[in-house]
Order: C-alpha cells, then sequence, then structure tokens
C-alpha cells in the first residue's frame, strides 16, 4: 500500500511545493529568456508600435513639395493559454528517478518535490523548441501547437501568412537571401555574407547583434576556425563554448545556438531587443499566478492528476531591414576527404635511360567533385599516368591508382611533389618523389 500512501502525501504536499513548481517552466526556458525581451504577467497581446523614418535631405528649393514622414510599423506579442493536465502512478516515477522500489522509509518531503519537479520539468524543457519552431494549432497534442517560434514566423512572413496578407521578409526587402547548402568547408564565407549583406543601420546600431543557428552550423564555424587554414582566426574570435563570434566584425556579431534551434530552417541575426517573449503564471513570487492544482484520480487511489496553467508566446517587435536579417540555408555536416596509401615515394637509383614506377592508390570521402593530379618540378623526370580522379573512382570501393614513372636521363639526385587537390572540396594533398639517376 506504499504507493498508496505516496499519492495521498503527494496531494496533501501540492500547495508546499506550488511556486517551485510554477517556477520550473521559466527556469527550464532561461538560456533562451538571456537573448530575448521577456515581458512577465501578460495574458492575451501587447502591441508595439515603431516608426519608420523616411526623411531625405534634398537640396533648397522653395517651390519644392514636402515629403511623407514615414510610417508606424505595429505588431503584437500574443501570448496563448498553455496547460500540463497528467495522471501518473508516483511509484512509477520513483523508480525511474532511483532505480530502486519505493519503501515506506522512502515516503518523504524531498522525495514528494523531486516527483513533483521531475514531471513538469520534461515538459517544461519542451517549450524552448515551441519557441523556436512552434506551429499554432489549438487543436493539437503537444509543446510545438501552443504558438508560433521565432523561425515559423519567418517562413509565413516570407510567404504574406500575416494580417496584411503582404510578404513582409523578402530579399527586395532586403531582410532575407538564400544562403543555399552550409558545409565544414564554406561555413565562414556562408556565416560572413549574410552578415555583409544586412542592412548597414542593422549593422551601425549600437546594440550587439546574435546570430541564431543550429547547435551543429555553429560547431562546424568554430571548426572552420581553427582546422581550415584560419587558426588565428580561432585564437581571436572563439574564446570559449559560450563566446564565438563572427571574424572580422569586431565582436560586434555573436554565434549563438541556443535551446530548441536545432531544427531551424533560418539563420536570424537580430538583436536581443527585437525578440519578444511574454508569460504568464510562472516564475516566482508574484509571477506565480498560474493554476497548480494535484488531485487523487477519482477511480484508482495510486494514481495522482496533476494540473498547471501558462500563458507563452513570442513574436518579432520588427521585421524590416533595419531590424531583422535572416537567410534560409541547408546544412551539410559530411566530412569531405581524400586519402593516399603512401606519403611519400623514394625510386632509390634507377640507370639513365630507364624507367621505374610506383603506384599511390588514392580514396576519397564525400567528394562533390573530381581530383586534379599533376607534378610540380623534378625537371619532367617524374610523370602520373592520369591527371584527373573522378569522384567516383576515388570513392569507389579500393580506390583509383595512379601511376608515378621516374625516367632520369642523366645522372644526378631528383625530386618533385605530386599533387592531389579538388577545385570544390578543402582537399590538397602533396606526396614527396625523390629519386637518383645513375649512368
Amino acid at each position: 500500500m506504499a504507493n498508496i500512501t505516496l499519492a495521498k502525501q503527494l496531494v496533501n504536499s501540492g500547495e508546499t511545493y506550488r511556486e517551485s513548481v510554477l517556477a520550473e517552466p521559466l527556469f527550464r526556458i532561461s538560456e533562451n529568456l538571456k537573448l530575448m525581451r521577456h515581458t512577465s504577467m501578460l495574458r492575451g497581446d501587447d502591441t508595439t508600435y515603431r516608426l519608420k523614418g523616411n526623411g531625405e535631405f534634398t537640396p533648397y528649393d522653395p517651390d519644392g513639395e514636402e515629403q511623407s514622414p514615414g510610417s508606424i510599423l505595429a505588431r503584437t506579442l500574443s501570448t496563448y493559454h498553455s496547460e500540463l493536465f497528467e495522471g501518473f502512478d508516483p511509484e512509477n516515477i520513483y523508480k525511474t528517478l532511483f532505480d530502486k522500489p519505493l519503501s515506506k522509509s522512502k515516503i518523504t518531503m524531498p522525495i514528494v518535490k523531486a516527483i513533483l519537479v521531475e514531471d513538469i520539468r520534461t515538459a517544461a524543457s519542451k517549450l524552448n523548441f515551441a519557441i523556436w519552431s512552434g506551429v499554432r494549432n489549438p487543436n493539437g497534442k503537444n509543446s510545438l501547437s501552443n504558438f508560433n517560434g521565432f523561425d515559423t514566423i519567418v517562413a509565413m512572413e516570407k510567404a504574406g501568412q500575416n494580417e496584411s496578407e503582404t510578404p513582409t521578409i523578402t530579399k527586395a526587402l532586403g531582410n532575407y537571401m538564400q544562403l543555399g547548402r552550409i558545409t565544414p568547408y564554406n561555413v565562414g564565407d556562408r556565416l560572413k555574407l549574410l552578415w555583409s549583406t544586412a542592412f548597414t543601420l542593422l549593422k551601425e546600431s549600437n546594440e550587439i547583434l546574435y546570430m541564431f543557428m543550429p547547435e551543429s552550423v555553429r560547431d562546424m564555424y568554430i571548426d572552420w576556425c581553427t582546422n581550415h587554414s584560419n587558426q588565428s582566426l580561432a585564437a581571436i574570435y572563439v574564446e570559449g563554448f559560450n563566446g564565438v563570434y563572427l571574424h572580422n566584425t569586431n565582436k560586434k556579431c555573436v554565434l549563438v545556438c541556443p535551446p530548441g534551434t536545432d531544427n531551424i530552417k533560418h539563420i536570424i541575426l537580430t538583436s536581443k531587443k527585437n525578440l519578444r517573449i511574454g508569460t504568464d503564471g510562472i516564475g516566482e513570487g508574484d509571477n506565480a499566478t498560474g493554476e497548480f492544482l494535484l488531485r487523487l484520480h477519482g477511480t484508482n487511489p495510486r494514481k495522482v492528476q496533476m494540473y498547471v496553467d501558462c500563458w507563452m508566446g513570442v513574436n518579432f517587435e520588427a521585421v524590416t531591414k533595419e531590424y531583422l536579417m535572416c537567410g534560409s540555408f541547408t546544412a551539410d555536416t559530411s566530412v569531405v576527404n581524400a586519402s593516399t596509401d603512401v606519403e611519400s615515394i623514394d625510386f632509390g637509383e634507377v640507370t639513365s635511360g630507364q624507367t621505374d614506377t610506383e603506384d599511390i592508390t588514392v580514396e576519397g570521402l564525400n567528394l562533390t567533385s573530381s581530383l586534379q593530379v599533376t607534378v610540380n618540378g623534378g625537371d619532367g623526370k617524374f610523370t602520373v599516368n592520369k591527371s584527373t580522379i573522378t569522384a567516383e573512382e576515388a570513392m569507389a570501393d579500393g580506390g583509383q591508382a595512379v601511376t608515378v614513372t621516374f625516367a632520369p636521363t642523366a645522372a644526378g639526385a631528383k625530386s618533385a611533389t605530386v599533387i592531389i587537390a579538388s577545385a570544390t572540396d578543402d582537399i590538397y594533398l602533396e606526396i614527396p618523389v625523390t629519386g637518383t639517376g645513375k649512368v
């Protein structure tokens, strides 16, 4: 009967741990909150207005006509009512937490609190994904259905799925571009292209700008700085996991991947002030106004029903080019590589007028184009039988053999370098070759 006792104790202690439970969702999204402007105690809508200036200084004209003063841009942050309503067996959760059966000696108040908080922790953590990739669906059955996330809002604004029914994020408006395929070898150039294309007034604002992306893309950028012939960049712009800056931006642009950005389809450049998030019902003290209810299940005394509700939603304060730049992309984290079975070749002594040969086996992985094979140096005494290796040949089982020939015409030592390189992939291999001609 221990599990029935625990269920009763859980219900009786519900009010004691009410504030801890209601604080948990806010704690779980805290990494995102650090990068956004948070409006608490918001149930419903909050509309902000920005004046979009249109003024121009023009040459003096006593008969000139007045200019339009610009326009007022309004955007509304809406929070939506969300709920967590569950029925569970406390003993099963206890076994999950502590990997042992429940005993009477373990029925203590700290255990009760642990079970409560652990159950809501899982649900609260999923709110991070809603912040970025949520798609509002009032009939939905998961956390992503509560409200539209930032990445979803970008897609909707591109398609004109807004109040004005007009696309507000487009290339023509200067706040969007297609970045295409991002790989470990072009990631630095692509992210810098997004920055370079952004409107001057956005980059010249006094605020730190954040470039939001999946962790996989930021990891590629760190590796690009460290390993992609840019070692000096890493020393300047990579300051540990929590301090990664876009190169040559005077550390004004911070690359960030907060929880929930794993599946976003756009890289978003904006300021903290422009990212709005509203909540109500969750938090501590006066903010903990949400409903929290624990009760025994009506027909099963071993089970407990828990009900928690809150309000949450996100939106951009503005999406014009002065405040936002974004780019669609696809990330390809596949490693591109080529290797050889030898690191150098020494032909030794070869009689003048005769030849000797050695093979180099070249193997490739995820190549996107052919490999070019050339010989540098050696006065023409070293040659190769293939100047091009197709990607298919290199990636086939066993790779592709290239025959190197040494044909001295006089006595003396000769040396050269066989170079295997790609025009599109980051591949450049050098194999030193040596040989001595004798009479």
